[in-house]
This record gives C-alpha cells, sequence and structure tokens, in this order.
C-alpha cells in the first residue's frame, strides 16, 4: 500500500500558488446593478488587494471543502475503500476538473468513474470506479420516484393473455455488468465497517476471509476479463443491488424496454424451474412492482 498512497501523494500534488486572471467583460445595459457591484470589487480590490485574495481563498476553501463532503455522502464505497486523505485529493482535483454546474450537490459526481479511470495512483484499485459507478446510481435509484407495490394486480396473468400483459418495474430499476466483485466490496464497507479494535475475535476472523475472497476474485476478474450482471433496485427507501445470471439479466431488461410478459418469458427458454425461480423471487424483493395491461 505504500507504493500507492506514494503514487496518489505524486499525482495529486496541490499547486499551492494562485493564480487569480482578470478578464475583460462586456457588460450590456441591462446590467446596471452588476456593473456598479464590479466597479466596487474592482475598487476595493485596487484599495486593499489582500483582503480580496483573502476572500477568494476562503470562497475557494468552502467550495473545495462543501464539494470533498458532498462526494463523501454520494459515494460512500468509493470513501470507505480509500484512506481520508487519499479520498480528500481525489476529490479536490476532481473538483478542479468538473466544477459544479448543477444546483443540488445530490446532483453532483456524475463524471467522477470515468475521471478515475485516468488516475494512475489509483491502478492498484483497478475496482474503485466501478464502485464509483455503483455508488452514483444506487444514489439515484433512492431518489426515483415512488411506486406502490400492486400485489392484486398478479392476478391478471390468470385472466389475460400474456401477450397483453407488461411488468411494472421497481422504482429507477436497472441492469448493469461490472468486472470485479462488487457486492464483496460493499459488504467489506458497510457490513464490515467497524474499526479492527472494536471487533469480536468472530468478526475479525470472518473479515480476514472476507477480504481474501476478494483478493481472490478481483485476481481473477484480472485474468478471464469476464464481467458479470448485477441488477439495482429500490426496496422501500433502499437501493439494492445483486448478481444476476444471464437469463435474468435479459429478462429485467425486457421489463425495462417494456416488453410484453410474454417476451420476457421467453428469455428462460422454456426452463421452467429457472422461470418460477425468477418470477417468485422478483416479486418478493419487489424488484416487480405489479403488471399492467399493455396499452394499445
Amino acid at each position: 500500500m505504500d507504493y500507492q498512497k506514494a503514487l496518489i501523494s505524486q499525482v495529486f500534488q496541490v499547486n499551492q500558488s494562485d493564480n487569480i486572471s482578470n478578464s475583460p467583460t462586456n457588460i450590456s445595459s441591462d446590467q446596471k446593478a452588476e456593473t456598479s457591484n464590479s466597479t466596487f470589487i474592482a475598487t476595493h480590490s485596487k484599495e486593499h488587494p489582500t483582503s480580496t485574495i483573502n476572500a477568494i481563498k476562503v470562497h475557494r476553501n468552502n467550495y473545495i471543502e462543501t464539494g470533498i463532503n458532498a462526494l463523501k455522502i454520494g459515494f460512500p464505497t468509493v470513501y470507505g475503500l480509500l484512506d481520508e486523505s487519499d479520498f480528500r485529493r481525489l476529490a479536490t482535483e476532481y473538483l478542479k476538473a468538473y466544477p459544479k454546474t448543477c444546483f443540488d450537490w445530490a446532483d453532483y459526481g456524475e463524471h467522477l468513474s470515468m475521471f478515475m479511470y485516468d488516475i494512475d495512483a489509483l491502478s492498484g484499485q483497478p475496482f474503485l470506479p466501478e464502485i464509483a459507478e455503483l455508488d452514483w446510481q444506487l444514489l439515484h435509484i433512492e431518489r426515483a420516484n415512488d411506486r406502490e407495490f400492486d400485489a392484486e394486480s398478479f392476478s391478471l396473468m390468470q385472466s389475460h393473455d400474456l401477450t397483453s400483459l407488461i411488468f411494472i418495474p421497481a422504482p429507477g430499476l436497472l441492469v448493469n455488468q461490472a468486472l470485479f466483485p462488487l457486492v464483496e466490496l460493499y459488504e467489506l464497507v458497510h457490513v464490515y465497517n467497524q474499526p479492527q479494535n472494536k471487533m469480536n475475535a468472530t468478526v475479525q476472523e470472518e473479515k480476514k476471509l472476507h477480504l481474501n475472497k476478494i483478493n481472490n476474485l478481483i485476481n481473477n476478474a484480472i485474468k478471464t476479463g469476464v464481467y458479470r450482471s448485477i441488477v439495482l433496485w429500490r426496496e422501500q427507501y433502499k437501493g439494492l443491488f445483486s448478481y444476476c445470471d444471464k437469463q435474468a439479466h435479459d429478462a429485467f431488461v425486457g421489463i425495462q424496454k417494456g416488453d410484453t410478459i410474454a417476451d420476457v418469458f421467453s428469455y428462460f427458454n422454456e426452463d421452467e424451474t429457472a422461470l418460477t425461480n425468477w418470477l417468485q423471487q422478483s416479486i418478493e424483493t419487489q424488484k416487480i412492482m405489479g403488471i399492467n395491461l399493455l396499452s394499445k
């Protein structure tokens, strides 16, 4: 880990110099108030250059700190897998590369996963970009519009042709693919999240075995390059995800596209056991919220 820290420190060196550039601005007649303020700021800057620079520093520092805290909240798994100092460096560089343009900080961070692919210092943890994408997707699934579970609607399957029915997906239902063991990495942060000195011997041993499992899965993923499908959904207000096989992957994609139930079932190739298990589990976990008649 020392070489990773050294690399991260080298890549994320923060330039301590403050370069403040003043570019000319054309102001229309509709901007008299702004002109007045600009004139005051310009005059104040000339008369009190030190205080103006200090004010800009304070504003910039507040922006950076607010942004770092927002990214901690939006990307809790990434934060949990990195040291505090490493996460701050990463977040600071991202804030510089992608200044906030959205109104709500909760909507900030869309490009973090792609940004991380270009950071050589993170090459020792190649799973982090996928974890960042997972955090981002779960965040927005949890903010998706509510949808009521309609148990009675499933009786439509007994009274209507399946070609005339469609499944109602859970809020934010999404299917994705990942190379690395996202479920196990997520559990490492959100299940085994106690400090080592506060874990009893049993939990410490479980965490050790879990880490060994993760290392083996990561090494295998790098060697084979085989991607796994994951399905993401929301139960109550909690964003959840799990691995799924190809049949389930295709079925969920079909639901997203608005395929009829008959078409969704066809992805199981007449494997009635697999279909029954998938349907039962999808209803129990509320990945499927109900059934609608297909609009004509």
